[in-house]
């Protein structure tokens, strides 16, 4: 059905121009609502994932302490047993006696009437020789290394003792050092 248009030309145009606005501010709100629901949306996404970060960075974080505690038992267990070690390596080193500490206890055994031209330390024994001025003198250096405790055994052979004065001697002293 034709409907006959009774308006005049400018009132056409009014029309006409409320239609267009009409359907540009139409345009502009459907846009805008466009718009706002899309930056609400990346807002939304960005709040979701930036709360899923921060749960795994928490997460993360326990882990990591989880992790921390792990190692320190560990090095304090590590630790344990190094002190243990070192301990018992003390222990053994302060039982055993040296070498130099042998020949400084059979220094201080000798008596004033003895000199030594050979000493040689081999183990647990150590060779000495020498000139003994007199028996006594031999026989004392005998006893003071036999009362030491890390001295064993102290051999001076039979044939060392034929003399009376100048005794040319060899002695084997047999030392505990701690094996």
């Amino acid at each position: 059905m034709n409907m006959i248009n009774l308006l005049s030309v400018n009132q056409k145009k009014e029309l006409k121009t409320d239609r267009t606005l009409a359907v540009v501010n139409l345009l502009g709100m459907v846009t805008a609502f466009v718009l706002i629901s899309f930056v609400l949306a990346i807002l939304a996404a960005g709040a979701f994932f930036d709360g899923k970060l921060r749960i795994k960075a928490i997460e993360a974080a326990g882990v990591e302490s989880q992790l921390t505690m792990m190692d320190a038992s560990q090095v304090e267990k590590s630790m344990s047993k190094d002190n243990t070690l070192c301990l018992d390596v003390n222990n053994f080193y302060s039982r055993r006696i040296s070498a130099a500490d042998a020949a400084l206890l059979l220094a201080n055994a000798l008596p004033q009437g003895i000199v030594l031209d050979q000493l040689s330390i081999n183990g647990g024994s150590i060779n000495i020789g020498g000139v003994s001025e007199n028996r006594p003198d031999l026989v004392k250096m005998q006893n003071e290394l036999e009362k030491t405790s890390y001295f064993k055994n102290v051999n001076i052979p039979p044939s060392d003792w034929v003399e009376q004065e100048k005794l040319p001697f060899n002695a084997t002293i047999v030392y505990d050092y701690g094996k």
